[in-house]
């Protein structure tokens, strides 16, 4: 009976411990309780500013600036851009030529002309900004791209010959000596040939022409333009 008596007392001992350790744990305002740590604001770092931002910019639209060109009057730089164009020719078989002018404005005077065509077959023309191109009868102007002539090889030459129009040397026709047996229509006395030094279409462009009534010979030269109307086929010789 001894035995039992102290389990039992070292038991409620035990407990009286146990109790007492979570009263102090637990317990409301005794010295003994512990208390909650005090919170403190943290302070963030400012946020970083950041400049606004702006779309790229691409280049600007070229709106209404074509590089094909039918009949009427544009104007350089606004309605095509400035460059050398060339045409297939008339746009209906039934008539000889078509035509084109290089105006300085649209006052529509003859004052206003630096310089005029009628093309019978394939045609070059260079213009410039601020001119005024106009065209009627003629297949549509396209503009040409890629290096000078220098830079390209040489066109191989047509069993055909060079029919009528202003073709460059050395892209459109290689260089060299051509033949024509002249005039192209018995009712005609003559027909027309000519060197140039561009395709301004301007008299000071002219380095030399002619009116054949029989065969005759023209040598070119890379880099030049050849004109002819009117005359049978140029035929390269050498």
């Amino acid at each position: 009976m001894n035995r039992i008596r102290r389990s039992t007392a070292a038991a409620a001992l035990a407990l009286a411990v146990t109790t007492g350790g979570f009263a102090t744990s637990c317990g409301g305002g005794g010295e003994g309780a512990s208390k909650p740590p005090a919170q403190t604001e943290t302070e963030l770092p400012p946020a970083e500013e950041t400049a606004p931002t702006t779309p790229e910019e691409g280049p600007s639209p070229q709106g209404g600036i074509e590089e094909e060109v039918g009949p009427g009057t544009h104007q350089v730089g606004k309605d095509m851009p400035p460059g050398t164009y060339r045409t297939q020719g008339p746009s209906d078989s039934d008539l000889p030529n078509c035509y084109w002018a290089r105006l300085k404005d649209a006052s529509g005077e003859f004052d206003a002309i630096i310089a005029n065509g009628n093309a019978q077959g394939p045609t070059t023309v260079t213009v410039n900004t601020g001119e005024y191109f106009e065209t009627s009868g003629c297949r549509n102007w396209i503009k040409e791209e890629g290096p000078p002539p220098q830079e390209k090889a040489p066109q191989p030459e047509s069993p055909a010959g060079v029919g009528p129009g202003t073709h460059q040397v050395g892209k459109d026709m290689p260089p060299g000596t051509y033949r024509t047996q002249g005039p192209s229509d018995s009712d005609l006395p003559n027909c027309y040939w000519a060197r140039l030094k561009d395709a301004s279409g301007e008299f000071d462009a002219i380095i030399a022409n002619g009116n054949p009534q029989g065969p005759t010979t023209v040598t070119v030269n890379t880099g030049e333009y050849f004109q002819t109307s009117g005359c049978h086929n140029w035929i390269k010789i050498g």
